[in-house]
Order: structure tokens, then sequence, then C-alpha cells
């Protein structure tokens, strides 16, 4: 069986053998980048704003703040007050350069001299006044000082007087027989010393005054003596004392202003070096009413008891010789009657301290 052959035909389209170009790409879009201070969107686009999207966080351009046209308006404030051309303000004047609203108007030369005269004049009077002042008493003497009373006034309350007195302190010691010693070797060279009688500490006194301006002068001459010395203001308390003890407190009271006033007339005698003197008037002042104290000491320190009653009676003393040194120097001028009038009235006013400290007990 002969075999049939079979043919079979194929018909293939016809092809190009160009090479294809290659695809042209894409053309990507620009990306526009929105500032603050330029229009944020174009006029094609403005339906997007009524869109719901959420391209609606992008602020409106009437509501956009521009720094940077702001920070430009903030510096153009600080250019220099000159006009360099560049700026867009007209200059001004630096601060302290500008007028003041409120100006003083200028006085007249007239006035201004007639009120510095009236100063100059009445200053000079006004030393003259004080020069004549200072120049009276130092020729007069205390004359213009009142009369020491014999007794004191009558008071609601019966009271032994605190009295302050500036005195002049020569050293302070804690042993009682080393300052003894010191008092004792200060009393030898011819100034005046007494010792107080403080528990503790014991003080050595060398001058007393009635105010302060007198002790540092009477100090200055104890200091030229080759003593070191300082001022201070010493206190010794009264206090409250039964009605019983009327007569008392009088007397004492007494006894303080005889004691400021001896104490005052002896400081500024030895302060003017003895160039002035006590009239007669002043005199028997002072002598006076030390003889009223002296009279009446015997029934008033009955009602102070048997332990203080010696202190008391040694203030007397005390305050009686300081009267009679002063008599005794105005009658010699001699500087040393008042030193030792000034030794017998630091000794009445321990002896003082030392009356309250037993009426205490």
């Amino acid at each position: 069986m002969k075999e049939s052959k079979h043919t079979m035909s194929f018909t293939f389209p016809k092809t190009d053998n160009k090479p294809k170009p290659a695809p042209k790409p894409k053309q990507e879009e620009k990306i526009e980048i929105q500032t603050w201070d330029k229009e944020p969107f174009h006029a094609g686009k403005e339906e997007r704003i009524n869109d719901n999207s959420a391209d609606q966080f992008i602020p409106k351009p009437d509501k956009v703040i521009d720094f940077t046209k702001k920070f430009g308006q903030k510096k153009s404030g600080r250019e220099p007050f000159w006009d360099d051309g560049n700026r867009s303000l007209s200059p001004k004047l630096p601060p302290h350069g500008r007028k003041n609203k409120f100006r003083i108007q200028a006085l007249p030369w007239a006035v201004v001299a007639a009120v510095f005269s009236a100063i100059v004049v009445g200053l000079g009077l006004g030393v003259v006044m004080y020069q004549m002042i200072i120049q009276d008493h130092a020729t007069q003497g205390l004359s213009a000082e009142p009369a020491i009373p014999a007794t004191a006034a009558m008071q609601d309350t019966v009271a032994f007087p605190t009295i302050h007195m500036d005195v002049i302190q020569g050293a302070a010691f804690s042993e009682k027989e080393k300052g003894e010693q010191v008092v004792l070797e200060t009393q030898q060279q011819g100034l005046p010393a007494v010792l107080t009688t403080g528990e503790e500490t014991q003080y050595m006194f060398m001058g007393i005054a009635n105010d302060q301006s007198k002790a540092q002068a009477l100090g200055q001459l104890i200091n030229d003596r080759g003593q070191e010395v300082y001022v201070k203001t010493y206190t010794v308390d009264g206090g409250e004392t039964s009605i019983e003890g009327e007569s008392a407190a009088n007397w004492f009271s007494s006894a303080h202003a005889t004691l400021v006033h001896l104490s005052e007339i002896t400081s500024a005698q030895l302060i003017n070096e003895g160039t002035t003197t006590l009239n007669q008037e002043q005199m028997e002042t002072v002598t006076t009413s030390l003889d009223q104290l002296k009279e009446a000491r015997d029934r008033a320190f009955s009602q102070i008891g048997d332990t203080a009653m010696p202190f008391a009676l040694s203030m007397s003393d005390e305050l009686h010789l300081a009267g009679q040194k002063l008599v005794e120097y105005n009658q010699n001028k001699d500087a040393t009657y008042l030193w030792e009038s000034q030794q017998a009235l630091l000794q009445a006013l321990v002896m003082y301290e030392q009356t309250v400290y037993a009426i205490r007990k």
C-alpha cells in the first residue's frame, strides 16, 4: 500500500525588520510649591476651595500673615536716626535730643541773686548769734542755770531717781585687788579715780560730767596726762519704794540735782583752764543746797533701813566735800581743787549705787 504524502503549507505575515522606537517617557507634572507670600491658588482651581475635600485646610489669601513683610517693617524701625537715603520714614532725633514737653522757665537773675543773698545773710547772722551766746556763757559762767531745788516735787509715785551720767572710764578689772591697786596709783598722780562695785567686772572712773561734750573734753585732758580713756554713759537705776519712804525719795532727788550741777561746774572750769570764775550768787546757791541736804538727811535716812544708811551718809558727805573743794578753787584758782571735787563726785555716784542696792535687798 502506497504511502500517500501529505503536504502542509504555512503563510507567515510580512514583518518589518526595522527596530521599533523606544516608548516616550511620560512627562511628569511639575509640582508647584505654594508659599504664603504668593497667591496659593490658580484661577482655574478656585472651585476646589468650595469642595468638601481634604484641601480645605489651606488658609485663604486674606487670612495669611506675611512674616517677611512684618520683619521688614520691624527692621526699618531700628534704622539710625540720620537719613541715609534708604530709609522709608523721615529721620527723628535721638531720645536725649528731643524737646521735653514741659520746660521750666528760666528765673530772672535778679531773683536768683536775691535768694542767695538772703541765704548768706541768714547764715552769717546765725553764726554771729551762736558765737555771742557761747562767749556770754564762757564769760559769765553758769548764772543762767536754775537754782538747785532743796526738795523734789511731789509725785504720784514715790521713787528714787535714776541717774544717767557721762563718765570717763580708764580701765576695767576682773579682779578687785588689781583694780584697787591701779586706783591708788592713779590718785597718787593727782588724777581722780574710783572703782565701781560690780560683781564680775569693776570699772575705774576718772571723771564725770553732765553731758557727753564736756565728758569728751574732760577725757582729752586726762589723755594728755598719759592715761588712755573713753567716754560712756553710766546709769544707776532707782526704783519705786513704799509710801513710807517719801522723805528719802525726795532727799535723793535733790541730791541727784546737786550732783549734776556740781559735775557741770567742775568739768566746765577744768575745760576752760581756770580762765573763768564763779560769781557770789552761784557759790551761795551751791552752799545753800548742800546745807539743806545735810539738815534733812537724818529724817530721810531713817526710812531706808540700817543696811543702806551708811552708804547714804557717805554719799551726803562726798557731795558736801565736792562743794567745799569748789569754793577753795574759786578762792585760789588752783585746778587741783577741781580734780579733788571731781574725785568726791565720783565717790558720791558710787555710794548712791551702793545705797540703792542695799535698799533692794
